[in-house]
This record gives C-alpha cells, sequence and structure tokens, in this order.
C-alpha cells in the first residue's frame, strides 16, 4: 500500500485511517496495483489539495465578471451577476449562484428544487449533481454493503468514509482502472483526468501530481 504521508501532509493519524480505508476495500473497487493507485492520487492531490482536505466543498465565491464568462446562464443574465456574484460591496451568494448553473443538468432539477446547491462538488473527487450522489451511493451499496446517501445526507461526503469511498466508488463505476492500466505516459493521466473532470483547467497540474508521487515512490 502507498503510504499516504509521502504524498500528502496532514494529520497522521488521518492519514492512516485513510490508507486502512482504501487497503481495506481497494480489491472491491479496484485500486489494488501501485499503477492504479498513483492515478487514483494523482487525481485526489488536485481534487484535494495537498493538506488532503476531505471536508472542503466546491467553492462558488464569484465574481460578478467570472459568472458572466464562465456560465452561460449568467452570461445571457448579467444583471443578474450584479446582484449574486462578488462585487459592488457584498458578497457571492454561493447557493444562489449553485441553484442556477447547476438547474436541470446532472440529473438536478430547477432552480427551486435546490438540487444545485444540495449537490455541488464534495467528496475526495468533488462529486457533482443529482445522478452521481445517487448512483455512487448505490454503488458503494453494491461492493461494501454500506448505505451512504449522500443525496440526502450531502454531509457524509464531507467525512473522510464518504469522501475516499465516493471517490472509488466513481473510480470504479467509471472503469478508470481501464484507463490507468494503459501505463504512465501523459496521455493515461489526461485519459483518467477527463473522467475525473473533463473541462478542468489542471491537467497539466495532475500530471505533475502523477510525476511527483511517481518520484517519491520510486516506481
Amino acid at each position: 500500500m502507498i503510504a499516504l504521508n509521502k504524498i500528502f501532509k496532514a494529520d497522521p493519524q488521518l492519514l492512516y485511517n485513510a490508507e486502512e480505508l482504501i487497503a481495506y476495500y481497494s480489491s472491491n473497487f479496484k485500486v489494488e496495483t501501485d499503477l492504479r493507485r498513483m492515478h487514483f492520487f494523482a487525481q485526489m492531490r488536485e481534487e484535494v489539495g495537498v493538506g488532503f482536505k476531505l471536508s472542503r466543498a466546491e467553492s462558488l465565491n464569484y465574481r460578478c465578471a467570472a459568472l458572466v464568462k464562465l456560465f452561460s446562464w449568467f452570461k445571457k443574465r448579467p444583471k443578474v451577476s450584479q446582484a449574486l456574484g462578488r462585487c459592488n460591496g457584498h458578497t457571492a451568494d454561493q447557493q444562489a449562484i449553485a441553484n442556477r448553473v447547476y438547474a436541470n443538468r446532472l440529473g438536478n432539477g430547477d432552480i427551486e428544487s435546490g438540487d444545485g446547491w444540495r449537490t455541488i462538488g464534495r467528496g475526495a473527487f468533488q462529486l457533482t449533481g443529482t445522478t452521481n450522489y445517487k448512483r455512487i451511493s448505490n454503488v458503494i451499496y453494491e461492493r461494501t454493503g454500506i448505505m451512504l446517501d449522500f443525496y440526502k445526507h450531502p454531509e457524509l461526503l464531507l467525512t473522510p468514509a464518504g469522501a475516499i469511498l465516493s471517490a472509488m466508488a466513481f473510480w470504479y463505476d467509471n472503469k478508470l482502472w481501464e484507463k490507468a492500466d494503459q501505463g504512465s505516459s501523459n496521455r493515461s493521466i489526461n485519459a483518467v483526468t477527463r473522467k475525473v473532470n473533463r473541462y478542468t483547467h489542471s491537467y497539466k497540474n495532475r500530471i505533475e501530481h502523477f510525476r511527483y508521487i511517481q518520484r517519491v515512490l520510486q516506481v
């Protein structure tokens, strides 16, 4: 098993408990080889940081101008971005922003449903959207017998067990081990990244994470 204290800088007990959890369920979710784990942790290092911040949820603390630039919903409604974004002396209304940019997407309901805010990115792979929340809950139950209803209790994704198991289940459900088994080339790393977060601007970062892990572990 890969020693997490060589990859992350966090409380030793938290890292030890995470190692134990991953080792115990590694075969259930096909994260059982060094190559697969290197890919897995490279992605995780980008999503939760070197500090292993498993309780970190997605931030929607956007400036008004950024909302218009990044999201089509606000691009069509620039005046609303002025009211909800971070500008003109007020903070961003992250809940209202989430309910708009994620409405009617990823299995979410409309703005009034509140699904956008309920299912913002959480967990070690920043799971997002109603479809993913429900699907990954089911995969965890199918593979381990553990019931974690992330849609009804999204706070579970901010616990160490929920954060890690959700990432492992996402890995398994999307057959990311098949991408990982293709090797350690940049192309293989990018193939995994496209499944975890297709539209991210951090492809280069994730390659660097992989190379760092590769050097540290001398694999």
